[in-house]
């Protein structure tokens, strides 16, 4: 696995984490409508809780972008495999598929 591949699941991981621990925070609060109806919606409380839902939803919108790349990258990878460009080297032959021959 190359570094890049690490630092994508890396980050994965790490976005993963940060979404449990917000849905947990949130799960853990009254529930909006006790916070309006207790402090009113232009209340610090409700604004506080407005905004750790838009995190949690930019988060997963991050999430989502990231593993779709990483489909995108999965795809590529194999149409790669299975379609090599035509100017390839031809394994152990040191000659390219279109006959100009190379050095190693």
């Amino acid at each position: 696995m190359d570094a890049s591949a690490t630092m994508v699941d890396e980050t994965e991981q790490q976005l993963r984490e940060k979404i449990a621990s917000q849905k947990t925070t949130i799960a853990n609060l009254p529930p909006l409508r006790n916070i309006v109806s207790d402090t009113g919606f232009t209340s610090p409380e409700t604004k506080a809780r407005a905004k750790l839902i838009k995190d949690l939803l930019d988060n997963e919108e991050q999430l989502e972008l990231l593993l779709e790349s990483k489909r995108v990258a999965a795809v590529v990878r194999l149409q790669d495999e299975l379609h090599p460009p035509e100017n390839c080297w031809k394994e152990n032959s040191g000659q390219r598929q279109d006959g100009v021959l190379g050095g190693r």
